[in-house]
C-alpha cells in the first residue's frame, strides 16, 4: 500500500500504518486465546483475559477467540475442541500458525498441548 512506501527523505515520525494494514483483528484475538490458553491457569484466563476490556473489544465479531477460553474453563471438551479447530483452519494460512510456516510443527505442538491441557 502507498502509506508504507518510504522515501529517502521520510522520518519514522511521519511513516503512517494501521493496524488493519498489518494484521486483522480476528487474528490478534486467536493470538491473544491461544497464548492465554497455553501459558494462563484457569484463574489467570478468567480473570485476565475473559475480564478484559481489551481483549472483548479485540475479540467483538470473533465469537470463536471468546468461546474456546469459555468452554475450556466450563469443561465443555467437545465445543472446546470445536472452537479450536475452528481458529485451527482460520489460521491455516497464517505466516504464525499455518501450514506454511517454517515452524510447521511448533505451530502444531501448540495446538497439540493446549488440546491436553
Amino acid at each position: 500500500p502507498e502509506q508504507w512506501q518510504l522515501h529517502s527523505k521520510s522520518r519514522p515520525d511521519q511513516i503512517s500504518v494501521r493496524l488493519e494494514d498489518i494484521a486483522l483483528k480476528r487474528d490478534l484475538a486467536y493470538y491473544v486465546a491461544l497464548s492465554a490458553l497455553i501459558s494462563m491457569d484457569r484463574r489467570e484466563l478468567a480473570n485476565h483475559v475473559l475480564k478484559s476490556n481489551v481483549f472483548s473489544n479485540l475479540a467483538s465479531g470473533t465469537t470463536e477467540a471468546v468461546q474456546v477460553i469459555e468452554h475450556f474453563l466450563n469443561g465443555d471438551n467437545l465445543k472446546f475442541q470445536a472452537c479450536l479447530s475452528t481458529i485451527c483452519r482460520n489460521l491455516k494460512y497464517d505466516p504464525f500458525f499455518g501450514d506454511f510456516t517454517q515452524d510447521f510443527g511448533e505451530s502444531k505442538l501448540i495446538f497439540r498441548r493446549i488440546r491436553q491441557k
